[in-house]
């Protein structure tokens, strides 16, 4: 009775081991054969995957090995991959065993998984040492089996076709518009802007994540006393993809390894924008009227300046601060002449200097000289402008036209005023500060018999005769 409880307890324990895999009858941490073509290669081999011990379909990269019977590691993810022969393979080709290992490999079809596995051949095995990796090396190992080499040729397009991804990006710059322009395809990517010579304007980076389709808007920052800057841009892309570089491996001690697909991963791309070279000189004009045409002896003579750009001109440039450019316009004053003087385009030799003005411009519209000068003497007297680069400071005359000089004519009606003389009575009231002894008598006339109208200064009366 003991024997029999005993032998039931030992039978109830192997049932219990073999429910959990754990028995010496099923070969524990070893590959084996799972779907396939036995004796499909030239010299009889099989050609499909293997199940790895965590259940994972792999396949076979070494092909002068024995088969993988023997203990498996476990897997690990690699991104490089060297072959038997002792050579690295290509990123690309990693990329297209990882993308035909994810998408065509875990498959339980025969045909298929020789297929598939004639693919790894076309890359790791012996003949790919010897006639190089591509098509011919995997075709090889089919031995011509028509069934097969469909599958294989539509899996061979698809990895050529799909493996490995291209994106495309373009970036156009525009500092005039202080626009910088993304665009990208896949519509997936994201990307990072880097600037030259400009940042963003609502923030003021350098460099800064973009989408695959983007306008950003971008301000320059020259030095303030550069004539011209350069602003360049360089935008890099990285976009998701269903494979990358990258491989699972599984070694086997003395035999050959095996592989599957590790997963998705991600590519890069990028795009440069030509540089452009941004001119910030501009240039100012004048136009100018007198206040007044007529101005009385002791009034101020005062010029409005009305202040734009000549046509074809760029903005008015500001500092790196913001604030406008300063640029300083002098005037002068020339008179009393006795008669008006005639326009011409420089000023005669000589011309009498009644006053100076200098005025310091920040943007376009009207301004006004001061009230200093004064209306003296009488006669004419006329306005003349001058803007030049050789007397603005560092900043003003990078800011100009190299050499630029604006003058206004000489003589412009619009730019004269005309001082009048009093009437030589007040003139001599003026000088005397009395009332001459005859001043009162202007006019004596005959108006009738007997009569006299006598006309004074103050006022008139009649004298009976």
């Amino acid at each position: 009775m003991r024997l029999r409880t005993r032998l039931l307890a030992l039978l109830l324990t192997v049932l219990a081991l073999a429910g959990l895999g754990l028995t010496s009858a099923l070969p524990a941490e070893a590959a084996t054969k799972h779907v396939g073509i036995p004796n499909l290669t030239p010299y009889g081999g099989y050609l499909g995957n293997y199940l790895a011990p965590d259940g994972a379909r792999v396949y076979c990269i070494d092909s002068a090995l024995p088969w993988p019977s023997g203990t498996t590691s476990g897997p690990s993810t690699v991104g490089t991959l060297v072959t038997s022969w002792g050579a690295a393979l290509p990123a690309a080709h990693l990329q297209k065993l990882n993308y035909v290992l994810l998408k065509h490999g875990q498959t339980d079809d025969p045909v298929q998984a020789a297929a598939v596995a004639a693919f790894v051949n076309a890359y790791t095995s012996g003949w790919a040492r010897d006639l190089g990796a591509g098509y011919a090396a995997g075709a090889w190992y089919l031995n011509g089996n028509a069934t097969v080499i469909k599958v294989y040729d539509a899996i061979w397009a698809d990895a050529e076709a799909n493996a490995i991804p291209t994106g495309t990006a373009t970036l156009l710059i525009d500092p005039a518009a202080g626009t910088a322009s993304v665009a990208a395809t896949p519509p997936t990517a994201t990307g990072t802007l880097t600037l030259s010579g400009a940042v963003r304007a609502d923030t003021g980076e350098a460099s800064f994540a973009v989408t695959a389709a983007e306008e950003i808007p971008i301000r320059g920052i020259p030095a303030d006393d550069a004539r011209e800057y350069t602003v360049s841009a360089r935008v890099a892309f990285a976009a998701p993809t269903t494979a990358g570089p990258s491989l699972v491996l599984y070694t086997t001690a003395g035999q050959q390894r095996t592989i599957r697909g590790a997963g998705p991963g991600s590519f890069t791309f990028s795009a440069a924008a030509q540089d452009q070279v941004v001119q910030l000189d501009f240039a100012p004009v004048l136009t100018t009227t007198v206040e007044h045409a007529t101005v009385e002896l002791g009034q101020p003579l005062v010029d409005l300046v009305a202040v734009g750009l000549a046509e074809g001109s760029r903005p008015w440039r500001a500092r790196a601060d913001g604030v406008p450019v300063a640029v300083v316009a002098e005037g002068v004053l020339y008179g009393p002449f006795d008669v008006q003087p005639a326009q011409s385009d420089t000023v005669p030799a000589g011309a009498p200097v009644a006053a100076r003005e200098t005025l310091t411009l920040q943007n376009p519209g009207e301004y006004s000289t001061s009230a200093t000068a004064i209306a003296s003497q009488p006669g004419y007297y006329t306005w003349v402008w001058t803007i030049d680069a050789a007397r603005q400071d560092a900043v003003g005359a990078a800011s100009l036209p190299e050499g630029y000089l604006f003058v206004s004519p000489f003589g412009l009606p619009e730019e004269t005023h005309f001082v009048q003389a009093p009437p030589p009575a007040q003139a001599r009231l003026a000088k005397t500060g009395s009332e001459p002894q005859n001043a009162g008598v202007v006019a004596v006339a005959l108006i009738g018999i007997g009569t006299l109208l006598t006309a004074t200064s103050r006022g008139r009366r009649r004298v009976a005769r």
